[in-house]
């Protein structure tokens, strides 16, 4: 997730084609990058709530620790989608701030404060006396803030978290893992939960195919978001955009505009409401998947745990076979997340996961693994630390004399990019090595907190 969301520059010139999602219908490898971590969701969901039960949990404690992370995920999503919180000044960050003033500096401390206390309150702070008084503090800061700040910079601020994209990657996350949570624990039973899955699958296609759009008809899942010169399509002939337009409303998702007449094209997001039964099913066949594994998953002899690698490749093929088959009537779509799209790419998951069994539990080659084993145990905080910086690099400015002697402000990130990779490489390898560069810093930032002992558990 970090390498395709992280290239040197965005645009067809700078990307390879792999790295890129599909248009609209169809898939490339990145299109197989997000369903694989919510079908990890719902296998480590078994391990990890099966040992809590054995150890004497109870079923309304680990669902009250469903509700409250699914809670922080969502609030994260928020976070993440308008940070840093100031305009994007011709001249970077620095100036932006120094518009805003002291009123305007106390309204965006009193927001980080308030945010960071809600956050850990709700996961349940030790100390919850000091962060009660934390969240005091922001709610003070917030308020002088917006007595001290300039009219213009205080409706700005306002405005600008009222456009908070509210559906995203976090948000999926925590939907999805909440209602699949939820799910396991009201039922355990394999068939059970085999029935709901092949019904959110089922219905998720039905709607998707042949349930009419109000004032449109039967949706038209070939018209994507762009035309074939590249111009917006006018009109959104899919549930996903009926949906999220109405409930988030046009300024909470991704538009474009009509170049021809500037008025809105579409309002469309690919981690949509309408979307979402077909992700969770995806989820719910992580969670089928882990219960196939765990077993007596710490006391399998070498013959049974080839039993258990064949399995995975067993299943793996069908769901590929069922999801290709399945594609020719109901098109492979990341972006309305499809139910062949949900179980095609459940399969590749089936297949990756089986590869990663074979290797690590019957052959023990482990050692190949540990950089992964350090993002896996701070994957939620790596993902969102990078959104954050990679916004940060985007809002600082420094300033350049051109051969000219015309002064440009380019942003951080242009400046890095073109000085340590596009100089010296083609547009594409350049891209690809600033996106691998973005990878290994949090790597190593990852590696040095799993040396430390330290984990964040959100």
């Amino acid at each position: 997730m970090l390498l395709v969301n992280n290239p040197g520059r965005w645009g067809n010139v700078y990307i390879y084609p792999p790295l890129r999602h599909a248009a609209w219908n169809g898939w490339t490898p990145t299109d197989l990058i997000f369903p694989n971590f919510l079908f990890i969701v719902g296998v480590a969901l078994v391990f990890s709530f099966s040992r809590r039960l054995d150890e004497g949990h109870s079923r309304t404690t680990l669902w009250l620790h469903v509700v409250r992370r699914a809670a922080v995920l969502i609030l994260l999503g928020l976070f993440q989608s308008r940070f840093p919180f100031y305009p994007q000044d011709t001249t970077g960050l620095g100036q932006a701030m120094a518009e805003a003033g002291s009123g305007g500096a106390l309204l965006r401390v009193g927001l980080l404060l308030g945010f960071t206390a809600g956050v850990v309150l709700i996961l349940g702070a030790r100390s919850t006396r000091t962060w009660l008084i934390v969240l005091a503090s922001g709610v003070i800061c917030g308020v002088l803030g917006q007595i001290l700040a300039s009219p213009v910079d205080s409706r700005w601020f306002w405005q600008h978290l009222a456009t908070a994209r509210v559906p995203g990657v976090l948000f999926r996350i925590g939907i999805c893992y909440l209602l699949a949570g939820s799910i396991y624990l009201r039922w355990r039973r394999p068939r059970t939960l085999v029935a709901v899955t092949s019904l959110l699958v089922v219905v998720s296609a039905v709607w998707m195919l042949w349930v009419p759009i109000p004032g449109y008809g039967c949706p038209d899942l070939d018209l994507g978001l762009w035309q074939a010169d590249g111009e917006p399509t006018r009109l959104m002939s899919n549930w996903g955009a009926f949906i999220d337009t109405r409930i988030f409303g046009v300024r909470c998702l991704y538009t474009a505009l009509d170049p021809g007449t500037g008025g809105l094209a579409w309002a469309f997001d690919p981690e949509g409401l309408a979307s979402t039964p077909a992700a969770l099913a995806t989820v719910m066949m992580g969670i089928l998947c882990g219960i196939w594994i765990h077993g007596d998953s710490g006391n399998r002899l070498p013959s049974e745990k080839r039993r258990v690698a064949g399995g995975l490749v067993a299943m793996a093929m069908l769901a590929i076979a069922s999801g290709a088959a399945f594609g020719f009537g109901l098109p492979l779509n990341k972006q309305l997340w499809t139910s062949s799209y949900a179980v095609f790419t459940a399969g590749m998951a089936l297949l990756m996961l089986a590869a990663c069994y074979a290797m690590l539990d019957i052959a023990s080659w482990r050692r190949w693994a540990t950089p992964f084993i350090w993002y896996g145990r701070n994957a939620i905080l790596a993902f969102f630390l990078s959104s954050l910086l990679a916004r940060l690099l985007v809002h600082l400015k420094v300033a350049t004399t051109s051969a000219s002697g015309v002064v440009e402000h380019l942003t951080l990130k242009t400046r890095i990019f073109e000085s340590l990779f596009l100089s010296w490489a083609a547009p594409r390898p350049a891209s690809l090595l600033y996106a691998l560069a973005v990878v290994l810093l949090w790597g190593a930032v990852c590696g040095l907190l799993y040396r430390k002992r330290i984990f964040i558990k959100i």
